[in-house]
Formats: C-alpha cells, structure tokens, sequence
C-alpha cells in the first residue's frame, strides 16, 4: 500500500477563480493514484466559505472546514489537526503546481520510507520594474513553505507548528524548525521545480 498525502490549502475571502488554477493543477497530476491524495481546505473565517460545487468534478477528495478568523498560522494548524495522512504539505489559494509529474516525484520520495521531510526547488512568479512577467527560481530556499512536505509523524512527534503570534515570517519559523529537528540523512531534496508561488497584486 502506498502512502497518502494532505495538501493543506488555507483560504481567505478569495474567489473560486482565483484558486481554480491550483485544483486544476492537481487534477492533471500523472502517474500516481488520486486515492491517495486529499486536499484539506480551511477558510480561515467562518463567513468566507467557498461553495461545494466548485470541488464536485475533481479526481480527489477534497474535504472543507471553517475556523474562526485567526491568521493563515492558526489556519495552517487546523489543517495539520485535521490531518489524517501519512505526509503533508501547504499550498497557498493562489498558487498551482508547475510539473504534471509533481506530486509523482513527491510520492516517489514518500514511499522510499527513509525521509521525514522533502524540499523540492519552485519557481516566483513576480514583476520586473517595468512591469513584465519574471520567473525567479528558488533551490534550498528556507523562507517560503512553498514545494515541501513533510511526514505528519515527524511533526506531530515533534511538536513542529506554525507559531500563531507570528504575523510576518511564519514560513521562516517553521521551516527552520522541521530543518534544524530533522536528521540530515533523512531530508530529501527535489532539484526540479515543482510548484509555482503565482504573483497575485491583492496577496500579502
């Protein structure tokens, strides 16, 4: 039996348009089974909730919850709570996967049953000065959550947790955590770009 794997998505006031990208992204996924994929989307405030009828037509479960408002920290942890898989990993609304073999490599990883925490390379997408389109790529990047994931057991045996008192860098502080707790035998590494952080002007 294969492993299983969360993608956490928090989600704030944002149209469906907006994150249909990101669940299109996962729907193109080759060669892996999407029985063993399940996205978890928490709205971070009760009074923001997306519609079911946006999720009816995907090839995954995708299972939604609601928290009172209390930050994307708070809501990444309600999706980790809430989590019953063997690995997770956080994705933002607005973000998509840039690989249709990306979520393959990440399972390829997962099942080799030697890791308890996979840092794959991704790709910024932002603007120049003069307002064009840029595609900056990140390897060994410590500051965004972006393109990792990580065996739940790890973190739940460890206590690893987004701090909810952080407003700003809350990436940081839980990446150098699962960094610096983790063997070093024991993190995998994805050079290939897999993920996309999408330019959305209306983000923080």
């Amino acid at each position: 039996m294969g492993k299983t794997l969360d993608i956490i998505v928090t989600h704030y006031k944002e149209p469906w348009e907006t994150g249909k990208k990101l669940f299109d992204s996962i729907a193109i996924q080759e060669c892996i089974d999407f029985e063993d994929v399940n996205v978890i989307i928490v709205n971070d405030g009760e009074d923001h909730d997306l519609p079911e009828w946006c999720f009816v037509d995907y090839p995954y479960q995708i299972d939604l919850m609601s928290i009172p408002k209390g930050g994307v920290s708070k809501a990444r942890n309600a999706g980790l709570d809430d989590s019953t898989a063997d690995w997770i990993m956080f994705c933002d609304f607005d973000d998509c996967f840039s690989s249709v073999f990306a979520l393959y490599m990440i399972f390829c990883a997962m099942n080799e049953d030697k890791y308890d925490t996979l840092w794959a390379s991704f790709t910024e997408e932002t603007k120049n000065s003069a307002g064009q389109t840029v595609l900056v790529a990140h390897e060994h990047d410590y500051v965004f959550i972006h393109g990792k994931a990580h065996r739940r057991q790890f973190l739940v045996e460890n206590n690893i947790r987004f701090n909810e008192k952080l407003t700003i860098h809350e990436d940081v502080f839980f990446n150098m955590v699962a960094q610096r707790v983790a063997k070093p035998e024991r993190i995998a590494s994805i050079k290939t770009p897999i993920y996309c952080w999408r330019w959305n002007p209306n983000s923080v």
